[in-house]
């Protein structure tokens, strides 16, 4: 529950006065809107208890009696509080504040804030107190094999209301273990949620050697053991083609060679947005498995075929048949699997897989033998082919299921 004394308390509205409802300063508030025109029943049909409401108060600046009557509709509806931006009215009549402390309705008055930073925060601090909410959209977006255009219009209004429409990116963070054989997240922790920028980005113009950049309009959404990064604009050719890392690194001053960016820069608007969330998962599943810091989906290479084949009922009955004649073939699975891995890494190489493994080249032979008689194959190309195939699948299902993202990107 988000109360106002919490929204309140934030330096955004140090400026902002309170001139009555003083005792309603507890009041939960659900919701946040931008009171303009309506009167009467229009009210009660477009605002709802406990909501936010800011106006200038603009179609009525020169009815002072049709504004004051307005205002009491809300207050007698149980809005939470209401902010006037003191562009035509700078104070409340005695009457209106004696009933506003009736009520209990705080009336505020505030002069430079931007009325979209107000509307932002708002629904950012409600959003982030229901993570379940978030949770479930996020995973809506990925568990969602072909989401209708209109859809993830609508969970991306949700997620951020001030979205533009074009994507510029977005991104999937996580931080590896390297020091562990198999790559290991961790948590991410950042201290940046829900953040936009409405007058661009600064911080590369100069850089850029233009004099401006359009707006940018951004989420960090924390999930599971990473988070989504969504950046939109209203002109992505503006950017070079470098920004998205640049603006990602921005927002984590301890950048460092274990974290892991998978990045999907296709052109889209926000009705391709589960697809560009899926293919940022995806690039940043490669690079946990490669070890490299960050990648684009379309730099993925075959994992660009092998990771979206994944959520398919005959990928995974390929890959189980292939470690059920693994675990039929009497040596350990661990060990056959290990060596399996170590050996297409290094690119075929007999004597430096024994070297990495520290077994003897004959005891490596021994096991792709074994290996090779499980699966049936005799020919050499095919078995290689098979092996890396295998050793991909493997890695891919286990990061899934690391990240416990198995049943939002596998869907059924």
């Amino acid at each position: 529950m988000v109360l106002l004394r919490d929204i309140l308390s934030a330096p955004l509205f140090s400026n902002f006065r309170i001139v009555s409802g003083f005792n309603g300063i507890n009041t939960p508030v659900t919701q946040v809107g931008f009171f303009e025109w309506e009167s009467g029943a229009d009210i009660e049909r477009n605002f709802e208890k406990g909501e936010f409401i800011i106006t200038t108060l603009t179609a009525m600046k020169d009815d002072p009696s049709r504004a004051e009557m307005c205002l009491r509709t809300l207050i007698r509806h149980q809005v939470s509080a209401i902010a006037i931006k003191d562009i035509y009215y700078k104070e409340a009549s005695a009457q209106l504040k004696e009933f506003s402390n009736t009520w209990n309705v705080p009336i505020l008055f505030f002069s430079d804030t931007f009325i979209d930073n107000i509307i932002f925060y708002i629904k950012t601090a409600l959003l982030k107190e229901d993570s379940a909410m978030q949770e479930r959209i996020v995973k809506s977006l990925l568990a969602d094999p072909a989401p209708a255009p209109e859809q993830c219009e609508e969970y991306a209004r949700k997620l951020n209301p001030f979205f533009e429409k074009q994507l510029l990116f977005c991104a999937y963070i996580s931080v590896s273990d390297l020091t562990s054989a198999t790559p290991v997240r961790k948590p991410l922790r950042f201290d940046t949620y829900g953040n936009f920028e409405t007058r661009g980005a600064q911080a590369w113009q100069q850089s850029s050697g233009k004099d401006s950049l359009p707006p940018l309009k951004y989420s960090i959404l924390p999930y599971r053991q990473g988070a989504f990064h969504i950046c939109t604009t209203t002109d992505i050719t503006a950017f070079e083609h470098d920004f998205p890392l640049k603006f990602v690194k921005s927002f984590f001053p301890d950048f460092g060679s274990d974290y892991r960016i998978g990045f999907c820069t296709e052109p889209g608007t926000l009705a391709d947005l589960a697809r560009s969330m899926k293919k940022a998962f995806f690039a940043n599943i490669t690079c946990t498995i490669d070890e490299i810091s960050s990648l684009d989906f379309f730099e993925t290479g075959t994992d660009q075929l092998l990771c979206p084949a994944c959520s398919c009922s005959w990928s995974k009955q390929y890959y189980q048949k292939l470690l059920e004649k693994l675990s039929d073939a009497g040596d350990n699975l661990g060990v056959l699997i290990s060596t399996m891995i170590t050996y297409t890494r290094c690119c075929g190489d007999v004597a430096l897989t024994s070297k990495l493994s520290y077994q003897h080249g004959n005891t490596i032979r021994y096991r792709l033998q074994k290996i090779r008689k499980a699966w049936g194959i005799n020919d050499a190309l095919s078995f290689d082919a098979q092996m890396v195939m295998f050793c991909r699948l493997h890695h891919i299902y286990q990061l899934l299921e690391e990240t416990q993202l198995l049943e939002e990107t596998m869907p059924s």
